[in-house]
């Protein structure tokens, strides 16, 4: 099989196994536990982040943004501070003339 055909069947099952009964008991499970919603789908499915972040972006329809391609964006700290967006779990980037939020 061709790498990239491996991973595509690797990134269905990863989409599969995110029911929404799954996402919905991890949410209360992170409620409970005072942790993320991502943090528990991580360790409940056995994913690793970066998998598990591609597996959510495929299921939801979002576009998902590595480290590497965060590293080429302008932060927007005058728009929202480095403390709100580390508190919120979020940051703006500027990319040529939008405005992406992360």
């Amino acid at each position: 099989m061709k790498p990239f055909a491996e991973q595509q069947v690797q990134d269905d099952a990863s989409v599969q196994m995110l029911s929404a009964a799954v996402v919905r008991a991890a949410r209360e499970s992170a409620r409970a536990q005072q942790r993320s919603v991502t943090a528990v789908l991580e360790d409940e499915l056995a994913l690793a982040p970066e998998l598990l972040m591609q597996a959510l972006g495929r299921a939801l329809h979002y576009r998902v943004a590595n480290s590497q391609a965060l590293t080429l964006l302008e932060p927007a700290f005058d728009l929202i501070g480095y403390a709100d967006a580390a508190r919120h779990g979020c940051i703006a980037f500027r990319d040529e003339a939008a405005l992406v939020l992360v």
